[in-house]
């Protein structure tokens, strides 16, 4: 074959591979989706993926007819784009090598070892981003993070809510409050024993509050908004959850557009608010809790039109359909002129994200290439690596300068699937 692989480049690839698993931290923690590659193409590279059923039930031995009702069954959408420039989910790693280059194996391990971390940071940096602006579970902390009750919200917040004690959970923290936290652990015992010495002597906190824990230091920043005066334009503004829409086109019940009347200052994606009145309802027990419900801001699709996650959804939506009543997350529909909250009003802060694994998706796809049997000037090696992620590796020759090409590539991107099992805990 002309254009095969060496000895030396099938090394350099495994030992990205191998590399690139214990470098991921967020990305490690979530789940990964293949959707199949010819069936995914011809879909418009677009699959919808089913998001756990809620029913309540009902008491007694005789039941209605009106009790066996309809369950309805959500999906999400979950797309990779295939861009020639940003914004693209294809992400690449490119480099070159001379022929006087090639000989040397000091080369070839610092070119791996910045491809390792390089691939690596992109995969941590794209789930986190995602969770940071979508995930609804705001936590304003008032104050420096520095002790375990801060990190306890967290727990508080998905617990109340019913997201399940079983389901494993992770929270990523940015260095400064990670380490303010591990010197909180630090100075419990005297002397230091167990985790607090581990505190002390390498900054590491331990499963804490049910979370699996880690620092990474790509945490994006929470942007601050010092908007006042929003309210919102009209009432009866809610979601019904439903399967399908009147075309049959699935229908993702993560978000709606909700009408709002002109404040101060300017609404962006991520930004987390609460309506006056509108309490959170936890998910299975239909609990309205004192608190809340907080919402983040997808996109401003105009001056008086933003579109949110979650939906709002209201038991008494839809003349009390069962769905409705199944998926319901709040306790009331706002009013008009009920009051918007912006909660991320401090200045600019590196976000702590948390989530259950379960509700976050890394899905990923595979890239033909044409080969011929070296015909084509093009060789290409592909595989999974241990986090779950497919890996092109692909190289081409030329005569003239004696130099190869050559680029590692992932096809990825990150979903959150339930919004509500997600969030972001800032200063």
């Amino acid at each position: 074959m002309a254009n095969a692989f060496s000895k030396e480049e099938v090394v350099f690839f495994e030992d990205v591979l191998a590399g690139f698993g214990p470098n991921n931290i967020t990305a490690g923690q979530v789940s990964k989706f293949k959707p199949p590659s010819t069936a995914f193409e011809r879909s418009g590279l677009t699959v919808h993926r089913p998001i756990p059923n809620i029913m309540l039930g009902t008491e007694g031995l005789v039941l209605a007819d009106a009790a066996f009702a309809d369950r309805t069954q959500l999906t999400v959408p979950s797309t990779l784009n295939a861009n020639d420039s940003a914004p693209s989910h294809i992400r690449n790693i490119p480099f070159k090598m001379n022929a006087i280059e090639l000989s040397d194996p000091l080369q070839r391990e610092r070119l791996k070892t910045a491809a390792i971390q390089q691939l690596s940071a992109t995969a941590d940096s794209v789930v986190a981003t995602e969770v940071a602006k979508r995930g609804s579970l705001f936590i304003k902390n008032g104050g420096a993070i520095n002790k375990y009750d801060h990190v306890a919200q967290c727990e508080e917040a998905m617990s109340v809510r019913d997201v399940p004690i079983m389901t494993a959970r992770s929270l990523i923290m940015n260095p400064t409050d990670y380490n303010t936290v591990a010197g909180d652990l630090a100075n419990r015992d005297a002397p230091l024993a167990g985790t607090s010495l581990t505190a002390y002597e390498r900054s590491k906190i331990p499963t804490i509050a049910s979370f699996d824990s880690f620092k990474a230091n790509f945490m994006p920043t929470q942007a601050v908004q010092a908007g006042t005066g929003w309210k919102i334009n009209g009432a009866n503004q809610d979601h019904d959850p439903a399967a399908t829409d009147a075309n049959g086109n699935n229908v993702d019940n993560r978000t709606q557009t909700l009408t709002i009347d002109t404040g101060s200052g300017t609404i962006a994606e991520g930004d987390a608010f609460t309506i006056a009145n509108v309490y959170a309802v936890s998910a299975i027990h239909k609990n309205v809790l004192p608190d809340l419900q907080t919402f983040r801001v997808v996109s401003r699709d105009s001056a008086t039109v933003i579109t949110i996650t979650p939906a709002i959804v209201a038991a008494a939506g839809n003349s009390g359909a069962q769905a409705n009543i199944d998926y319901a997350n709040v306790g009331s529909i706002p009013a008009d002129n009920a009051a918007i909250t912006f909660l991320n009003v401090t200045a600019a802060q590196p976000s702590n994200i948390f989530f259950a694994n379960e509700a976050v998706e890394i899905v990923h796809g595979s890239l033909a290439t044409m080969e011929l049997d070296g015909s084509a000037g093009v060789s290409s090696m592909r595989a999974t690596t241990d986090s779950g992620i497919e890996i092109l590796f692909a190289k081409a020759s030329e005569v003239s300068g004696l130099s190869t090409k050559y680029r590692l590539t992932m096809w990825m991107t990150a979903n959150v699937l339930c919004p509500e099992m997600c969030g972001n805990l800032v200063k």
